[in-house]
C-alpha cells in the first residue's frame, strides 16, 4: 500500500512536464487498423487490451539492459493467446496467477467489453513491434486493430540510451507509455518487471480500475525479499515484498 502511495505521489507531472506529455501526445499515437491502414490517434478507445512486452535479456551475458538478471521473455504468442480470452468474453482468467494465489476467483466483466479487438503494444524492441503490426493484416475476424507509439526503440544499456536519446526524450515517452496504459480496460503484463509492477499499482489507484482484467503471463514474482517462492502463511508476495 505505502509503495503504491508512493509511486502514485512520484508520477504526477507538474504543469511543465504536462505540457511536454501533451505535446509529445499529439503527434506520436498512432493505430494501425485492420486491413493496414495507418493513422493517428489522441487516445485509446474503450475496451482496449493494452500489451507490455518486456526488453529482452542479452544472451551472452544473461543480463537485461539494466544490469541485472532477468527472466527469459515470453513470445509474442504467449501475449495474443490471452488478448484472445478477452476477446472471446472468458470468464476464467484468474485474479491471481495460481504460484501466489490462495483461490481460484477470476475476474468478472461483461463478455463483449473486448470485442472491439483493439490492442495497445507497448515495447522497446522494434522486431517485436513490428511482428505486433502483423496481427492487424490478417483475417478481418480474426485480425487486431494496433495502437503504438513513436519512440526511439533499442535494447541498448540505459547508459547509451541517455547518451543517443537524453534523459528528458526517454522519461517523456515513458510517461506517454505509462499513461496510454492506464487508459486501456485490461492488461497483459508479466509481474515480474517493474514496469508492469508501476502499471499495475497505477491501475488500481489513480485510474480507478482495480476490478478490471490484469493477465500476469509469467507468474513470477519481483526480484525481493523472496526470491524463490512465497513464505507459508504470506500467499500475497508477488509484488516482492
Amino acid at each position: 500500500w505505502w509503495r503504491t502511495q508512493a509511486v502514485t505521489y512520484m508520477v504526477r507531472p507538474n504543469v511543465r512536464t504536462r505540457k511536454l506529455i501533451d505535446k509529445w501526445r499529439s503527434s506520436n499515437i498512432h493505430m494501425y487498423w485492420r486491413g493496414g491502414q495507418l493513422g493517428r490517434i489522441d487516445g485509446l478507445p474503450a475496451g482496449a487490451v493494452a500489451v507490455h512486452i518486456r526488453t529482452s535479456v542479452d544472451k551472452t551475458t544473461n543480463q537485461s539492459w539494466m544490469g541485472a538478471p532477468e527472466i527469459e521473455r515470453e513470445p509474442l504468442e504467449e501475449y495474443t493467446s490471452k488478448a484472445e480470452l478477452l476477446a472471446a468474453g472468458s470468464m476464467g482468467i484468474p485474479v491471481l496467477h495460481s504460484n501466489y494465489s490462495d483461490t481460484d476467483q477470476a475476474f468478472e466483466y461483461p463478455p463483449a467489453t473486448f470485442q472491439r479487438r483493439l490492442m495497445l503494444v507497448n515495447t522497446e524492441d522494434e522486431a517485436e513491434l513490428r511482428r505486433a503490426l502483423q496481427l492487424a493484416e490478417g483475417p478481418a475476424a480474426s485480425a487486431w486493430d494496433v495502437v503504438f507509439c513513436s519512440a526511439n526503440r533499442t535494447n541498448e544499456g540505459i547508459i547509451a540510451r541517455k547518451r543517443r536519446f537524453g534523459i528528458r526524450n526517454i522519461v517523456v515517452e515513458s510517461m506517454v507509455n505509462l499513461e496510454l496504459s492506464l487508459e486501456a480496460d485490461a492488461w497483459i503484463c508479466p509481474r515480474g518487471s517493474s514496469w508492469c509492477s508501476v502499471i499495475d499499482e497505477l491501475r488500481m489507484t489513480v485510474a480507478g480500475k482495480a476490478s478490471l482484467p490484469f493477465v500476469d503471463i509469467i507468474g513470477r514474482q519481483r526480484p525481493g525479499r523472496f526470491l524463490k517462492s512465497c513464505p507459508q502463511g504470506l500467499p500475497l508476495c508477488y509484488a516482492g515484498w
